[in-house]
């Protein structure tokens, strides 16, 4: 579940490179099953923040 004020998603591959986009979120999940097994960088920008944690990608 994304947190409230949520405006922006982006997941990273280990290279940088953006594997998942979304933009003026309305939902509180966003769909990754096409994101392959594997670790990746989550940031979030919450009411203009930007917040990056590593996450786990395992279906």
């Amino acid at each position: 579940m994304l947190p409230a004020g949520t405006t922006q998603v982006r997941i990273l591959n280990s290279q940088g490179r953006v594997v998942v986009e979304q933009h003026s979120l309305t939902a509180e999940q966003f769909n990754v099953e096409n994101v392959p097994n594997g670790l990746y960088q989550l940031r979030l920008v919450i009411e203009g923040k930007t917040h990056t944690q590593r996450i786990q990608i395992k279906h």
